[in-house]
């Protein structure tokens, strides 16, 4: 056999070897898409608070958390919607009922914590729906005066 019978041979055996049982890097360009998965990876930035307003009266509305910098307001029968951002509330006045919708950030955190807490059960967790909302609600029979103030986020 020749010298070069066995260096071809020898050749191909070790790449179909590693091919079947190897660890390799690949020789093609990845998708765009296995790119940003790796790029997004790490913590999410926390947008600043917008500017602050004071004594206003929010009612039957829906008002977006995020971002919202309110002092001496008052709230009635509103919807927060939060996402995750940073908020303050300075002296705030809140009447229920009070719902709240949690989305993206802050719907991720409460899934996570659920699967936390049933782990810690020993228990199923409960699958919950792809990109939807989650809603809570608080009922109370009297108003309550309160700073509520994100922990992150702020200046």
């Amino acid at each position: 056999m020749s010298k070069v019978t066995v260096a071809l041979g020898s050749f191909t055996l070790g790449v179909l070897i590693m091919f079947l049982f190897g660890n390799h890097t690949s020789i093609f360009v990845q998708s765009a898409s296995a790119q940003k998965m790796i790029a997004l990876a790490g913590e999410p930035t926390i947008p600043p608070l917008h500017g602050t307003i004071s004594s206003v009266v929010i009612e039957n509305f829906t008002q977006p958390l995020d971002g919202l910098d309110c002092k001496d307001c008052v709230f009635k029968n509103v919807t927060f919607e939060y996402s995750g951002g940073a908020y303050k509330l300075v002296n705030a006045h809140i009447s229920t009922p009070m719902h709240v919708v949690l989305k993206g950030a802050a719907a991720n955190t409460v899934g996570l914590l659920a699967f936390v807490e049933s782990l810690n059960a020993s228990t199923k967790p409960k699958p919950l729906q792809p990109n939807a909302p989650l809603f809570r609600t608080a009922e109370n029979t009297q108003t309550i005066t309160v700073d509520f103030i994100s922990p992150y986020g702020q200046p």
